[in-house]
């Protein structure tokens, strides 16, 4: 599989040059203090790790619970902080961002922890991707929560042990309030829901 995204980082950044222009000047906004050289070194890197995730994504569709928990392993502290929230009933919230291989992570969360896993989603416009990517999300037993009703969800979902997952790092819509900081050099707007 990493034989095939070798091949495909040569297709999508050499031929194709998928947004090279805007990852780049992001790297440049990002970190001012990097010349020419360590921006490309980055880019790159960048690159070879959108085919492996990529590819990575796509094989949850075949992987075997064993090997999920072998190639995305849970640090010892978090299972235990996990653990210690599981045994005093407590459910939890994580807020994270598209990191790693945060579609792995939540496999491995459902495949080893006592909490049951609700991630928040939006669903695609084209419904044949959509049922892919819930599928591929689901297979372990994640639960997901459509974005527009994730609230009352969770509210309803109250009594049972569960862990609700946040990947809030994307453009939130403008309209809605969003809350503007200061991140990686460059103003950006975050979702408030977390907070709420």
């Amino acid at each position: 599989m990493y034989f095939l995204s070798d091949l495909l980082y040569v297709l999508v950044y050499y031929i194709l040059g998928y947004r090279k222009e805007v990852v780049i000047q992001n790297l440049k906004n990002a970190f001012p203090e990097k010349g020419d050289l360590e921006i490309a070194d980055l880019t790159k890197k960048f690159y070879k790790y959108l085919c492996d995730l990529f590819l990575e994504t796509f094989k949850t569709l075949t992987i075997s619970n064993s090997k999920m928990i072998k190639r995305c392993r849970m640090t010892d502290q978090a299972r235990l902080t996990f653990e210690k929230h599981a045994d005093a009933g407590e459910s939890i919230i994580i807020v994270m961002g598209h990191f790693g291989n945060w579609e792995w992570s939540g496999n491995t969360f459902s495949l080893t922890c006592q909490h049951q896993l609700y991630v928040i989603y939006h669903a695609l416009s084209n419904k044949y991707y959509d049922a892919l990517l819930y599928r591929m999300r689901t297979r372990f037993g994640t639960k997901l929560y459509e974005m527009n009703t994730a609230f009352r969800s969770m509210i309803g979902d109250r009594p049972i042990l569960s862990a609700t997952a946040f990947i809030a790092d994307q453009t939130p819509s403008l309209k809605g309030g969003a809350y503007w900081t200061d991140f990686l050099n460059q103003d950006t707007p975050v979702f408030g829901g977390p907070r709420k």
